[in-house]
C-alpha cells in the first residue's frame, strides 16, 4: 500500500497527469471554438472519463500531501496550498454533479420563475393560449 501511495503521489505521476490534462484542454478548447460550448461540454467536460482524469489529479495531490505526514512547521504553506487545490477540485465536481445550469431570458424590469435548461424541449401553444411542454 505504501508503494502505491508513493507512486501515485510522485512528481513523475504529477507531470504525466498534468501534461495529459494540458494536451486534452488544448484540444478541447480548439474544438470548442469551432463547434461551440455545448459540444465541448457534452463530449469532454461532462463525461465520466474527464471526471476520472480530474479524480486522478485529486488523488495525486492527496497522496503527495500524505507522503509529507507528519507535517513540520516549515511545510505549512505546502499543506495549505494542497488542501486548497483539493477543496477546489472537490467543489467543482460537486457543483457539476449537484447544480442546475440554465438560462433566463429577461429584459430590464422583467421577472420570471422559469429557466431554460440545456437540451431540447417541445412546446405546444394552443389557440386558447394554454401551453403544453415536453422535455
Amino acid at each position: 500500500m505504501d508503494k502505491i501511495i508513493k507512486t501515485i503521489g510522485s512528481i513523475y505521476f504529477t507531470v504525466f497527469i498534468t501534461a495529459l490534462l494540458g494536451l486534452l484542454l488544448i484540444v478541447t478548447t480548439s474544438l470548442e471554438s469551432v463547434h461551440g460550448t455545448a459540444f465541448a461540454q457534452k463530449n469532454f467536460y461532462n463525461t465520466r472519463w474527464f471526471d476520472g482524469l480530474l479524480f486522478l489529479l485529486w488523488l495525486n495531490i492527496f497522496c503527495s500531501t500524505l507522503l509529507r505526514f507528519p507535517f513540520k512547521k516549515s511545510q505549512m504553506t505546502f499543506l495549505i496550498t494542497h488542501i486548497g487545490i483539493l477543496c477546489l477540485l472537490l467543489g467543482s465536481l460537486m457543483a457539476r454533479v449537484l447544480s442546475v445550469d440554465g438560462q433566463a431570458y429577461l429584459t430590464e424590469g422583467q421577472s420570471t420563475q422559469e429557466i431554460t435548461l440545456g437540451g431540447y424541449e417541445l412546446r405546444f401553444v394552443f389557440p386558447n393560449g394554454t401551453e403544453q411542454r415536453f422535455p
